[in-house]
Parts: structure tokens; C-alpha cells; sequence
């Protein structure tokens, strides 16, 4: 497409102009480099989901698990994209009467104002969609710990939505009306806080992170806790937004280390998704609108069309995404809970109970390791060589074995180490 509207280009010269006839052009380039990030990004991330294929696998295992025990699972998403689609229909209505006011203020009043109302809608579409799918999941994993026996009813998913609409659709506005403004905010303050992490990120990530943005990490590290992982804790328990947030973050934290892959690879998967739905939703409406005549610019309509094919696309990929952090949440709950025994038997997959026995048995490894450097023998330095000598000089001058004992005990116990 560019090499075809290449001889529109460079009409306008190399001043600040821009011409009519140069749009398409330039649009088309800007659409094939926004290709070519994608498709770099795409090999990137394929080249780190290869590289983990284990643990994609068991991604992909566990997340098929509940779409064939849950009736209709697939379907979630459905009405909720319904609902995206009308209120974008009336969005854009309302914007269009808005550009015919005679007063600029006060469309540039209303015109915010109206933009926020849909955030503001979008994302409690979005909750409760994700509050949604937590239910059904979290149901289907408590429903009994036998295998075979994990189904669920044929009406799981209208109850599911009646159960959110009924008790958590405060909390679900409370955090609309939040994520509506902070989202991005959010996002950046996430990723600078794990770049910034002595365990994640390279090196150079952690440099930057805390000589460049000093003033964020604060700001990140109070915010950490403002995630939509809430949403699990509130589907599941009926918690409201403050409790949720802290019980969501404290359980994942706990069990950081052998559940916290299953989000990163699951997210990452999704995004080449999502940007692939919303990259071509945009090539497709710009194209299609640059031949009518009756389009000033394709370029407005385009960047509208790319948004709501954003956000149809996290409704779907909300489906996937929390479904595996569904399960992993409740997976931390089960190994915190239950041991396994027969008063207290596990309720996770057979995969999830390997991912827990690899752990195990990755602790006992380790347990045995410092327990045999525990009882290595440290060899003595010199200085220490020669403290033994003076107190074994100052134990014989004793007169008494009873004092000579109670001078042993007293230096074994100043050179034990001490704990708090």
C-alpha cells in the first residue's frame, strides 16, 4: 500500500504544511510502521513464550479446563460487547450534536465530560465481565475436589452476572470511576515499579528506574495495590473494594513465585491478540474511508474505531485472562488452606497439583542444602583461633569445675546466633 501512494508524497516539500492530497499517504505509512512495531514486537514475544514452553503449556491446560466443564463459557463476552456497541453507537451521536454547538467552551466542557461517561461505562463493562468469569471459574474450581466431578450448572453464567449485579455492583462502579481516570497512569506506575525490582527487569531497566524516576517509585509503591485482580476477591468472597485489593494483592504476593508466570504468559499471549484486533480494525476503516468522497479526513473516525475495537477486544480477552488468574488465585487459597489429607483435601487439577509437588520438592532441595552447610564445619579464622586460646587459658585459671562450666556455657551462648 505505500509503494502504491508513494507519488502523493512529498508534495508538501519540507515545510509545515500539510496538503489534502498527502494524507492518505502519509496515514498508509503511518499504518505499515505501525505494522512493523507489531510484527517486531509479535517475534519478540515469541521468542520468550518459546523459550517457555513448559510453562505455556500448563497455561493452556489449565485455562481449557473450565471451557469445557462451564455450559456456554465461550459466550460470557457476548453481551457485553452488545452493550460496547450501542453506547459507542450513542457516543458518537452525541458528539456529533455536540461539534454543532456555537459556543467552543462549552463544547469543550461537555466533549470531556462526555468522554469520561465513557470510560466510565467501559470500564464497569469491563468489571463486570471480569467479576463475571471470576464466579464462574472460582464455582467451578470449589465446586468439589474430584476431578471428574468438576461441572457446573447450566445456568452458572446468569447466576454468575445476578450474583455481581446484586452484591458487588458498588464496588464495580467505585473501581470504574477510578480506573476510568488512573488507568494509564496506573499501568506506566506498574511497570516502572517492576522494572525498578531487584528481581525483575535487567539491570539497566533498575538503573534507569531508580536514578530517572525516583519521585514515581513512591507514587508506585502506594499505588501497587489498584489492580483488577480485586475483581477475583469480590466475585468470590462479596469483599468491597478496599478489602479486596489488599486480599488480592497480599495472596498473589505470598505465592509470587510459582503463580505469578501463569499471568505474565497469559497477558503476554493476549496482547498479540489484542493490538493484532485493534491494528486491523484501524487499517480496515481508514482504507475504506479514504475513497468516500463525503470524508473530509478518515483520520477522526479511524482513531474512534480503534478505540472501540480496543476495548470489544478486552472483553474477550478478559475471558482468557482472568480465567487463568481466577484459577490461580483460588490454587493460592487451596495450598494455604488445605494439606492434602482427607479432612482437608485439595481441590486443584492434576496440574496444578504437579506445579505444587515441583515446588515441594524444590523446598525440601533447599531445606537439605543449608542444612548440610549447617553442619559443614566453618573453618576458624585467625583472629578467632586466637580468642579460643585466651578464654581456654582463662577457663583453666578458674579455681573451681563448676565455675570452669558456667565460663564454658557463658561463651557458647555469646557466640551462638542471636534471631530476633
Amino acid at each position: 500500500m505505500l509503494l502504491a501512494n508513494t507519488g502523493n508524497v512529498g508534495n508538501s516539500s519540507v515545510n509545515t504544511e500539510f496538503q489534502q492530497e498527502d494524507s492518505f499517504s502519509y496515514m498508509t505509512l503511518f499504518f505499515g510502521l505501525l505494522v512493523l512495531v507489531y510484527l517486531g514486537v509479535l517475534l519478540g514475544l515469541g521468542w520468550h513464550l518459546n523459550a517457555n514452553n513448559d510453562k505455556v503449556e500448563l497455561v493452556m491446560r489449565e485455562v481449557s479446563e473450565p471451557f469445557g466443564a462451564i455450559p456456554r463459557f465461550i459466550h460470557t463476552p457476548l453481551f457485553p460487547t452488545a452493550i460496547v456497541v450501542a453506547i459507542g453507537i450513542f457516543w458518537v451521536l452525541g458528539a456529533v450534536l455536540l461539534l454543532g454547538l456555537d459556543s467552543t467552551a462549552l463544547t469543550v466542557v461537555l466533549g470531556g465530560y462526555q468522554l469520561y461517561g465513557l470510560l466510565v461505562c467501559l470500564e464497569v463493562l469491563y468489571g463486570l465481565t471480569v467479576a463475571t468469569v471470576s464466579g464462574c471459574v472460582a464455582s467451578w474450581y470449589w465446586g468439589t475436589p474430584d476431578e471428574s466431578l468438576k461441572v457446573c450448572s447450566e445456568d452458572e453464567i446468569s447466576n454468575s452476572y445476578f450474583r455481581v449485579g446484586l452484591s458487588s455492583f458498588g464496588t464495580v462502579a467505585r473501581c470504574a470511576f477510578i480506573m476510568a481516570v488512573f488507568r494509564p497512569v496506573l499501568s506506566f506506575l506498574r511497570r516502572l515499579r517492576r522494572c525498578g525490582s531487584s528481581g525483575e527487569g535487567t539491570p539497566g531497566c533498575r538503573h534507569a528506574a531508580h536514578t530517572c524516576c525516583r519521585c514515581c517509585l513512591a507514587v508506585a509503591e502506594s499505588t501497587k495495590m489498584m489492580d483488577n485482580r480485586a475483581h477475583i476477591q469480590m466475585a468470590v468472597h462479596g469483599t468491597d473494594w478496599a478489602d479486596s485489593k489488599t486480599l488480592s494483592y497480599q495472596i498473589f504476593y505470598r505465592n509470587r513465585g510459582k503463580v505469578e508466570f501463569a499471568s505474565l504468559i497469559a497477558s503476554k499471549m493476549l496482547f498479540v491478540v489484542s493490538a493484532m484486533n485493534t491494528v486491523i480494525a484501524g487499517l480496515v476503516t481508514f482504507v475504506w474511508l479514504a475513497y468516500d468522497d463525503d470524508i473530509y479526513s478518515p483520520i477522526g473516525p479511524t482513531i474512534i474505531v480503534m478505540v472501540f475495537a480496543e476495548a470489544i477486544g478486552s472483553m474477550f480477552s478478559a475471558l482468557y485472562q482472568f480465567t487463568i488468574e481466577t484459577i490461580m488465585e483460588c490454587f493460592c487459597e487451596d495450598t494455604e488452606r488445605n494439606d492434602g489429607s482427607f479432612m482437608k483435601p485439595f481441590y486443584m487439577t492434576p496440574g496444578l497439583k504437579q506445579l505444587l509437588l515441583k515446588e515441594l520438592t524444590m523446598r525440601e532441595s533447599l531445606d537439605e542444602k543449608e542444612q548440610d552447610d549447617l553442619e559443614q564445619p566453618q573453618a576458624l579464622s585467625e583472629e578467632q583461633i586466637q580468642e579460643e586460646e585466651k578464654n581456654q587459658v582463662r577457663m583453666q585459671a578458674l579455681p573451681t569445675q563448676v565455675e570452669r562450666d558456667m565460663f564454658e556455657e557463658d561463651i557458647l551462648y555469646y557466640q551462638a546466633p542471636t534471631t530476633n
